[in-house]
């Protein structure tokens, strides 16, 4: 948790919610709709169970109940296209920094790399004139130069070796939110593919329940006119 939150510090665009304020809107507009339609529904078997098989009020309820219903299922249909479209641009600009990150990473290896083959280098060089400075003492500050450039070496690998450090703690944490927004996503996905099964059940339900409720008022009353489908 303390890292994913450092990386929402240090990468904002990555720290957005999840979902933009459009898709925040549609979430919105989706809850209402399915209330609308909960209340609708939950009320329907015992409110048209009130009333003559042919009153038209019977058929009435049953199709606001299913409007109520297409208008549901067409908002949370909206609510999570625009989830998913988000969920993708997450992803896309997770594996980007991740991307970038690791050649970061990998370039500040290789400058490490090269600052501890100067670093042997000199090494080298400072062992030779310190014998060479036995003999004659000009070669004394010499040694003593290459010293200093050592020692600046030698604080390039240190800070190369915390950056590394530092690259390797964001790095693992942008796999993290990677492997986040990539399960999101395909939850999103299956919601999506969930919904289109789900409408059309309702949709062959709504159908069903009013050919019943057709059929039960030409049972009970055979002369009674029937009104045409809308």
């Amino acid at each position: 948790m303390t890292r994913l939150l450092w990386l929402v510090l240090v990468f904002p665009a990555l720290g957005q919610t999840p979902a933009a304020p459009a898709a925040d809107s549609l979430e919105q507009t989706a809850n209402k709709r399915t209330q609308e339609w909960d209340k609708l529904a939950t009320g329907l078997e015992s409110k048209i169970a009130r009333m003559l098989p042919c009153d038209p009020r019977v058929r009435d309820a049953l199709q606001e109940v299913s409007r109520a219903s297409d208008a549901r299922l067409a908002a949370v249909s909206r609510y999570l296209e625009a989830a998913q479209a988000q969920a993708k641009n997450d992803v896309g600009k997770a594996r980007q920094a991740l991307a970038e990150q690791q050649a970061a990473a990998k370039d500040l290896e290789t400058e490490r790399t090269e600052a501890e083959q100067e670093r042997a280098a000199i090494d080298g060089e400072i062992a030779n004139l310190a014998e060479s400075a036995k003999r004659r003492e000009a070669l004394d500050d010499a040694r003593k130069k290459l010293q200093e450039i050592r020692a600046k070496i030698e604080a390039r690998i240190g800070g190369a070796q915390q950056e590394a450090a530092r690259r390797a703690a964001l790095i693992a944490s942008l796999e993290e939110l990677q492997t986040g927004y990539d399960a999101r996503q395909k939850a999103i996905a299956a919601e999506i593919s969930a919904l289109a099964s789900e409408t059309a059940r309702w949709g062959e339900y709504y159908a069903t329940r009013l050919a019943r409720a057709q059929t039960e008022c030409s049972i009970t009353n055979p002369g009674a006119p029937q009104r045409k489908k809308p």
